[in-house]
């Protein structure tokens, strides 16, 4: 399978749409237009000019979902679906094994899978360096380290997908502020809209993706 095989499986199977749904406005048969609000309608009316900026309403609303950054998007990549996948799975990951041997192999010390989905991409990985795994937060037990596995420099961070970057950007932190150097990061979908991320003042980040949100547009 190619990678554009992977973008349409992607596509049609782990991209998900917000349905949508007839807005209040439509539903009461109201026109849309709210500078003068009757005093029946105030309540639906504060909340259609939210929805609509005090725009004249199309009639529809699409649901959204919440991403873990707290985002809202019409759009989700359930990339995790696509991990759990036994027959799918396999095509992701020979995807991405090419991918990086093919652009950023020999700079990689170890791979870093940040907490959830990067750490399972990352344990997925059947690659000969080093795998560790970046926690979010310190365990109150055991070794309470934030960083667990056999880390290496420089670490090359794995998450599924980037939004706004604040994993990526926390994880980053946490290995330099721990001595480690950065190859980059890796995912399956930036949605982050940019190829590098600003770790901290004066240093920036690589962004390595199979694909971008604009692929699937």
């Amino acid at each position: 399978m190619t990678l554009q095989e992977l973008k349409k499986l992607i596509q049609d199977k782990y991209l998900h749409h917000g349905k949508t749904k007839p807005c209040w406005c439509k539903v009461f048969n109201i026109g849309g237009e709210w500078d003068t609000p009757s005093m029946s309608r105030r309540c639906m009316c504060e909340h259609l000019k939210t929805e609509h900026s005090n725009k004249k309403c199309e009639g529809i609303i699409t649901e959204q979902y919440t991403l873990s950054s707290g985002a809202k998007s019409n759009s989700y990549f359930d990339i995790k679906g696509l991990m759990g996948d036994s027959s799918d799975s396999g095509i992701l990951i020979l995807e991405l094994v090419e991918y990086v041997d093919n652009n950023i192999s020999s700079s990689i010390g170890s791979l870093g899978g940040t907490e959830l989905g990067g750490a399972i991409l990352a344990a997925m990985f059947p690659y000969s360096k080093n795998t560790c795994f970046i926690r979010k937060q310190q365990r109150i037990h055991g070794m309470k380290k934030m960083i667990e596995g056999a880390p290496n420099s420089p670490i090359l961070l794995v998450d599924d997908v980037i939004s706004s970057g604040k994993t990526v950007i926390d994880a980053a932190r946490l290995c330099r502020e721990s001595g480690y150097e950065l190859a980059g990061a890796l995912c399956v979908i930036n949605r982050y809209g940019k190829d590098v991320i600003p770790i901290s003042a004066g240093y920036l980040s690589v962004i390595f993706s199979l694909f971008k949100e604009s692929d699937f547009k």
